[in-house]
């Protein structure tokens, strides 16, 4: 991400915000330009209010609060190949996230938002709510990860099944085996002279 800052020369205030996002895909440059910036302005307390307001409802959702693992890296992976016709994104990152929303948005075009206050509604929305689960328990596995775990991913261009193929590995906390995902997505323990260069 690449940000310029424009500054009031005696408060320090911004100003004026610009802001490209480099992890987005080339197709869709990501440029932000955030101006008009006021501080300080009163507000009223009832735009804060946790009252649902008319003409809206509460939504429940179930969400899987435990601890991630390599497990969930396996789950977004798998995910990732069935949406993607067996491919896999071509980075662990803000870019393979939103090859991943493309491909789900081409497979599942919706011409309106779901009536939440239908079954149908309902169910449309539990259904994406447990899919961004899965990218989310997925990703923020692998960007917690500690610097010493070594991480690499290597799934841009596989295609799914490859028994062979290693596509994501690190390095558990005091292991010293790394942990590799082959693109079949079976998991063993390789000694590090044996990873791929």
């Amino acid at each position: 991400m690449r940000m310029t800052l424009w500054a009031d020369a005696t408060s320090f205030l911004p100003l004026q915000v610009e802001c490209t996002m480099a992890d987005e895909p080339a197709d869709q440059p990501a440029d932000y330009i955030m101006m008009d910036i006021r501080f300080d302005v009163p507000l009223d307390p009832a735009a804060f209010s946790l009252t649902v307001p008319p003409g809206y409802q509460e939504q429940k959702v179930q969400m899987d609060g435990s601890a991630v693992t390599e497990a969930d890296v396996v789950v977004l992976l798998r995910f990732s190949a069935e949406v993607m016709d067996g491919k896999f994104p071509s980075a662990l990152d803000l870019t393979g996230v939103s090859e991943l929303s493309q491909a789900l948005r081409k497979k599942n075009p919706r011409k309106e938002e779901p009536d939440l206050a239908t079954p149908a509604g309902q169910e449309a929305f539990q259904k994406v709510m447990q899919d961004m689960m899965k990218v989310t328990r997925g990703m923020k596995f692998v960007m917690t990860l500690p610097p010493d775990a070594d991480w690499h991913y290597a799934g841009a261009a596989v295609t799914f099944g490859d028994a062979t193929q290693p596509i994501f590995w690190y390095r558990p906390q005091s292991s010293v085996t790394y942990r590799v995902i082959y693109a079949d997505l079976s998991i063993r323990d390789v000694a590090p002279a044996n990873l791929p260069k």
